[in-house]
């Protein structure tokens, strides 16, 4: 998995955009299909508000490109995109709570739209670990995620 995303709140003197993309092996969330992997693609702009100078809140929005390839899927792939809104809450230094919601829609191969939403926190313990606690719900599938990440 391949993830970059870069928010830059908006400001009026330097105007930049936010952006995504990534690249990702996974099982296919809208399927009730454990076992179904897929590989995805997409890329996405945006736009990023913090409300505040020194606000702990962070709100963003995403329209992306998005393609997908999968023997589940009809014709094996499927192209459209998805919009996006979310926000990043800093709790505390160390502990960092996300969430988003989405509509995504793929007119192209496999015809489908679905909602998606995911709920994410982190603590860090320290410079090189944390712990993360994640929910995802997309169509037919919810997914419940406790990891500990140790980064070298």
């Amino acid at each position: 998995m391949l993830g970059i995303t870069s928010l830059n709140a908006y400001d009026p003197i330097l105007a930049k955009p936010s952006w995504r993309l990534g690249i990702v092996v996974d099982t296919l969330k809208d399927f009730d299909c454990p076992a179904c992997t897929s590989f995805r693609s997409h890329f996405g702009m945006g736009l990023a508000h913090r409300p505040g100078f020194f606000s702990p809140l962070m709100l963003f929005g995403f329209a992306d490109i998005e393609a997908e390839i999968a023997d589940k899927l009809e014709g094996n792939h499927r192209l459209g995109g998805d919009i996006e809104l979310g926000g990043l809450v800093d709790i505390s230094e160390n502990w960092k709570i996300g969430f988003t919601g989405a509509y995504k829609y793929f007119p192209l191969g496999d015809d489908k739209g679905f909602f998606a939403a995911t709920f994410e926190q982190r603590y860090s313990l320290s410079q090189n670990l944390d712990v993360r606690l994640e929910y995802r719900l997309a169509d037919e599938s919810n997914e419940g995620v406790l990891a500990v990440n140790l980064y070298f």
